[in-house]
Order: structure tokens, then C-alpha cells, then sequence
């Protein structure tokens, strides 16, 4: 399916390019109408570094910028969540991935390369769909992960409020440096870096060695 990214009111679009991402969140989505019935959806959300200096991407407030993809919500392994995420983040193919805990565990605060590019927007053809087309392994000379930012703050966390901080709330404005948690910890199904690999260039296009184009 097409993985595109929300156009809400206060939603700010990563420009195309390549980016260091790092899953930051996971957010089931159950029971949503598609073009093909009712499925149990899965969201997964990157913070995004600069490829060239490894600082992290913000808005004009400070808050990080986020890659957003929604997926189906299936274990099998030749489903969409599987093949065009999981398997690419981890650079092998995962075992089962059976409920969101464990897709969690495999791949919260894990880094990669995203590619990301534009696609045309029907509704809005002003405000075109940013998508996820590859995530490919980091190279040596990139900078290193820095994990996901403290500040963030994961959507099952986020208070349910619609008009702005309630009196006395103290809220984080991003005008100091944030601080990262570490980046998460290879497993057995973390791919090797290949030390003598050439460092991926701006202008590559999906399909280029390494990568997994969707």
C-alpha cells in the first residue's frame, strides 16, 4: 500500500532527501476502513538527522521532524510490514512479528538511511505526499546514531488535550539542546556494517545497492 504522510493542521513535512531516521514510535491503529476492508493498521514514526552533519531535523519551533508510515498490521512474511520495514531496519529477515510489543522490540530506536520523495496529492496537489522509498544500512563516514531525543514524547503518552497547555503546564519549547537516549543495541538480527562500503551520495534514487526500495 501507498505510505504516505498525514497532512494535519500542525504537521510538518520533511523535505525529500536522505536522512538518518530513527524509530522514535510505534502506534497500532486498529480496525481502520481501507480501500479493502477494515485492517488493523500499524504507524511507525522516525526522527530525523541530517545525513551530512548528523544534527537533528526540526521545525521552526525546535520540535523534531518526523517520517511517518502506516502499513497493515501482519505477521505474515511476505506482508508489507515485514518486507518494506522490518526486515530492511534490521538488514535481516525477522522472526514472526506477532503483536506490536514485539515489533516494538525489534525496532524501536534502531537507525538507518531513509530515502524519502514526493508523490502527487489529489486533494491538495499543493501539498504533495512526502513517502518512505528506502531504508538502507549506515555507511561508514556517516555520522553516528544519536538515538531518540528525550524530549520526544510517544503518542500513547501524549496528554488527550485539543486547546493548548492547561494552566500551569510546563511545556518543552526545544530551545535547548536536547539530549538523546542510546541508540539501540545490535542484536542477532542487527546486519554487520560493511566497513568498506561507499558512503551513499544525496543524489541516489531507490534502487541503489544496500538500500530497500519499496
Amino acid at each position: 500500500m501507498s505510505m504516505q504522510f498525514s497532512t494535519g493542521k500542525d504537521f510538518t513535512r520533511p523535505a525529500t532527501g536522505m536522512y538518518i531516521g530513527t524509530v522514535a514510535d510505534v502506534v497500532p491503529m486498529p480496525d481502520r476502513p481501507t480501500a479493502y476492508g477494515v485492517k488493523n493498521q500499524v504507524r511507525i514514526h522516525w526522527v530525523l538527522f541530517n545525513l551530512a552533519t548528523g544534527q537533528l531535523v526540526v521545525d521552526s519551533k525546535g520540535a523534531p521532524i518526523e517520517a511517518v508510515a502506516i502499513t497493515n498490521a501482519s505477521a505474515s512474511p511476505n506482508g508489507s510490514l515485514t518486507t518494506k520495514f522490518v526486515t530492511p531496519i534490521l538488514g535481516q529477515v525477522p522472526p514472526p512479528v506477532t503483536s506490536v510489543e514485539l515489533l516494538e522490540q525489534l525496532i524501536m530506536g534502531r537507525s538507518n538511511v531513509l530515502i524519502l520523495t514526493e508523490s502527487p496529492n489529489s486533494k491538495d496537489p499543493s501539498k504533495p505526499y512526502v513517502n518512505v522509498t528506502g531504508i538502507g544500512p549506515i555507511q561508514a563516514g556517516m555520522p553516528a546514531p544519536q538515538g531518540i531525543p528525550t524530549t520526544y514524547v510517544r503518542a500513547k503518552n501524549k496528554p488527550q488535550q485539543t486547546s493548548g497547555p492547561r494552566p500551569g503546564q510546563v511545556t518543552n519549547t526545544y530551545q535547548t539542546a536536547p539530549g538523546y537516549a542510546p541508540a539501540a543495541v545490535p542484536t542477532a538480527y542487527q546486519a554487520p556494517v560493511n566497513l568498506n562500503a561507499a558512503v551513499p551520495q544525496p543524489n541516489l534514487v531507490p534502487g541503489t545497492p544496500g538500500f530497500k526500495p519499496f
